[in-house]
């Protein structure tokens, strides 16, 4: 079961996909926390644990269907397995997962699952196909809410959140994303609790370039802090994935 939502102040995001689907072998977990320490060595792993890690997970409706579209996310799979299986293993309650979407009547919503395992991931993602205009600002709004809320109630884990967005177009309301983050800028005593990665799947030059803005230049719109890491995720392999993690809350 999810939780709809079409406005950021209705975000409850309290109910969990839940369900056994053995056929969903292949996006098992395939970290184990052993393995991550060994990766990363006590004292990175230290930064990584302790967190809470969201996912927003977002395909665009001009590129779903299209096929070398559907081919860069296959090839993208393998690294978003891995990425999002780590995840798994420091997030010890499960990952906060949304997908953005629209309606028929193109509202713009999201779907949103808590404690999601990788096992839950494909069938999650048939569940929901693009119907219209992705707002990916709306969905990174209420995840950032969501976080200060829990931080307010004195709810967050000890060392904070990552949010990680996915996305394989060009997003919309992008001066919605741009306002989100340099608000949150502004409420975090410490960069290091709260970051945000970017990952762009594809190859869209207008993604990359508003992207490499949120990396690069986001003070000029006020930020106060620099909370975002962008990387295409076809230049991280499996060994990088963990680096990048750490990137997005030390860089």
């Amino acid at each position: 079961m999810s939780h709809t939502v079409t406005d950021a102040r209705d975000a409850a995001c309290y109910e969990s996909y839940q369900g056994d689907h053995p056929e969903l072998g292949a996006w098992d977990s395939v970290v184990e926390p052993g393995e991550t320490y060994m990766v990363l060595g006590n004292s990175i792993a230290h930064l990584l644990y302790n967190r809470d890690y969201t996912v927003i997970l977002g395909r665009a409706v001009v590129t779903y269907g299209v096929p070398h579209v559907a081919e860069q996310w296959q090839v993208a799979q393998a690294s978003i397995q891995k990425l999002l299986g780590i995840c798994e293993v420091l997030d010890s309650d499960g990952i906060t997962l949304y997908t953005p979407q629209a309606n028929a009547e193109a509202k713009p919503h999201f779907h949103c699952y808590e404690s999601v395992t990788t096992r839950m991931l494909p069938s999650v993602l048939a569940e929901h196909q693009p119907l219209g205009e992705i707002n990916l600002a709306l969905s990174l709004q209420t995840a950032l809410a969501q976080f200060f809320r829990r931080k307010s109630e004195g709810k967050t884990k000890p060392n904070g959140e990552i949010i990680l967005v996915l996305f394989d177009g060009e997003p919309g309301n992008r001066m919605g994303i741009v306002r989100a983050i340099a608000d949150a800028s502004h409420h975090v005593k410490d960069s290091s609790e709260l970051g945000i990665g970017l990952l762009q799947i594809g190859e869209s030059p207008i993604a990359t370039g508003f992207f490499s803005l949120l990396d690069d230049d986001l003070r000029l719109a006020g930020a106060t802090s620099d909370l975002v890491k962008f990387s295409q995720i076809a230049s991280l392999n499996e060994d990088s994935l963990t680096e990048f993690l750490t990137q997005i809350i030390t860089a």
